[in-house]
């Protein structure tokens, strides 16, 4: 039972389902502090002009808090930055060959207004995986954890607890984790650690130059849910010389 661990980050990036393709199990960490200007509220997307933009929820936080308690802004007066997203999305994508297929869903879910920035992250999350086919479990840790956490509480024993609940006896992480993991920790409770192995592909693109590290979205839009998995898992094949329609 191989498990995994990551920030539930908005529309994340490429690397982040590679992760949870590679997984059984993939627990989105909301029980950590919660950070400004970084991806738990925010990704890039590529404009019509060539460049990467940002996509930025507002919300509401004090520090220190858990990314479980923050809340997102104008959740109660008509969703205002859900009605910009989505049409930075339609306005930029609808020239890419699944836009079309995917505009309803994508609206329904903008239209769920929430407070809450885990659940938008996780409704997300949840329907870019089943279009990329994927047949991991996605849990939240507070949930499993079923107590307030300590924001200051060891990272690697909060890692073998959650590890220990789902009964993983293997856990795949990023490379960036290896600078404070100790091996020895993990092997003492019999949870081998495998190491994340993920190369960037180059796909289909609208607007010139190929623009790496954006989210999910940008992949998905121009190619579609099947051929999106294959490239994310496979990106030693890049795919050059398709449009988005003819894969």
């Amino acid at each position: 039972m191989i498990a995994s661990i990551h920030q539930p980050n908005y529309i994340p990036w490429l690397g982040f389902f590679d992760k949870m393709l590679k997984s059984d199990i993939m627990i989105l960490l909301d029980v950590v502090q919660f950070e400004k200007n970084e991806y738990q509220n925010r990704q890039k997307i590529k404009l019509s002009n060539g460049q990467p933009s940002w996509l930025t929820v507002p919300v509401h936080h004090k520090y220190p808090q858990a990314i479980s308690a923050i809340e997102i802004e104008c959740a109660s007066n008509g969703g205002s930055w859900a009605k910009k997203h989505l049409h930075a999305l339609r306005f930029n994508y609808e020239k890419a060959g699944k836009w079309k297929g995917y505009a309803s869903d994508l609206e329904a879910i903008y239209r769920q207004h929430s407070n809450s920035l885990v659940m938008l992250n996780r409704r997300l999350i949840d329907w870019v995986a089943h279009e990329l086919g994927a047949e991991t479990r996605i849990l939240l840790a507070s949930e499993l954890l079923g107590r307030d956490e300590d924001l200051n509480a060891d990272p690697i024993q909060r890692i073998l607890d959650l590890c220990s609940i789902v009964k993983a006896d293997s856990y795949l992480t990023g490379k960036g984790a290896l600078d404070y993991l100790c091996k020895e920790r993990f092997a003492e409770v019999g949870i081998e650690l495998v190491v994340q192995q993920f190369e960037h592909p180059v796909y289909p693109q609208l607007y010139g130059q190929f623009v790496s590290n954006l989210s999910v979205m940008d992949l998905l839009l121009n190619v579609g849910g099947q051929a999106a998995r294959s490239v994310i898992v496979n990106p030693v094949e890049v795919v050059t010389g398709l449009s988005g329609a003819e894969l």
